[in-house]
């Protein structure tokens, strides 16, 4: 194949597809990676150049663009284009940050190098102008991509600068011109704070285990309306949690296995659509199919993540009955 077009900023070269020369400075995406892409129709080859397509199905010239792009201030912004952006979102200049990325910058790498329903995630996030990009892509291209940021909070920048800016930029703001800015409204944002969990065997360190846990099996599942009575009865908290949706989406977290025969018949006598997700909290490795065997087109027995499950058996594990009341 003899495509060679480069994309590339000053010094920083990037050739599409090319041999590097041994000790050269220049990067390539494999030859047999870009066959890949090419067979499957993402990308195409024209006059020497390779395009992606911004839909499947698209054909017309207007609709397809390069496969890279230059990175270019004109177009995408710089850090302080990008600081004025952050203050014109937050209302304020005091935000502490010096150096900011471009959010149109960011948008394109996203756009090029994610699916539909990727999952995008930023584990040293700043100012959170990855979420900014990725909520703005699908608002733009469509699709559901997700964002995950991770900070360590220092100086308390996620609850001043990196919740606020994306709380805002989903929900609309005013800028500090006074000018209204309509928010992506079509986006959910929800911020969890992480800490240890005791790993020494308690029942104590079993429960704070399983507490933290949901959230974890909320965020897998996309699930967070949580309703305090299943199918009518009221679940105890020492029992479970349970999740509706209201549009037929529902997860029950059993934290007592002896609650499973019960749970089992409250399902029996419930109309609904749809299935339950059931995880449960056991000291084994039992699945409770012969309790939901009568309901089974109900339910979806779900196994617990695995680290989820070797750290509440950790937990969970022998302990000094005195350990009980601590």
């Amino acid at each position: 194949m003899g495509i060679t077009g480069v994309r590339g900023r000053g010094s920083m070269v990037f050739p599409i597809l090319g041999i590097m020369p041994r000790g050269g400075n220049q990067w390539k995406i494999g030859k047999d990676t870009v066959s890949e892409f090419l067979d499957r129709g993402d990308l195409f080859e024209n006059s020497g150049k390779v395009y992606r397509r911004i839909r499947p199905d698209d054909e017309a010239a207007d609709k397809i663009k390069p496969f890279w792009a230059f990175f270019s201030a004109e177009q995408f912004g710089t850090a302080e284009s990008a600081k004025n952006e952050l203050s014109q979102i937050l209302g304020r200049k005091d935000h502490g940050f010096e150096t900011v990325k471009p959010s149109q910058m960011l948008s394109e790498i996203i756009f090029q190098a994610t699916k539909d329903n990727s999952i995008v995630l930023d584990f040293f996030a700043g100012s959170g102008t990855t979420l900014q990009a990725t909520l703005e892509v699908n608002s733009e291209y469509g699709g559901k991509r997700t964002c995950i940021l991770v900070t360590n909070n220092e100086n308390g920048i996620c609850e001043k600068v990196t919740y606020e800016r994306n709380r805002r930029v989903i929900q609309g703001y005013t800028n500090t011109k006074g000018e209204a800015v309509p928010g992506l409204q079509d986006n959910s944002l929800r911020y969890y704070k992480t800490e240890f969990v005791p790993r020494r065997p308690s029942p104590r360190n079993a429960r704070a285990l399983m507490a933290a846990s949901v959230d974890l099996l909320c965020v897998k599942n996309d699930l967070y309306d949580e309703v305090p009575r299943f199918f009518g009865k009221k679940l105890k908290k020492s029992a479970g949690r349970y999740f509706d949706d209201g549009r037929g989406r529902r997860m029950l977290v059993l934290f007592d296995e002896t609650t499973v025969p019960s749970v089992a018949e409250t399902i029996r006598g419930a109309s609904f659509k749809g299935k339950v997700k059931i995880y449960v909290f056991a000291h084994g490795d039992y699945a409770y199919n012969e309790e939901f065997e009568e309901v089974a087109d109900k339910v979806e027995l779900c196994a617990l993540p695995a680290a989820i499950r070797n750290a509440y058996r950790r937990v969970i594990g022998k302990y000094r009955p005195q350990e009980d009341g601590e």
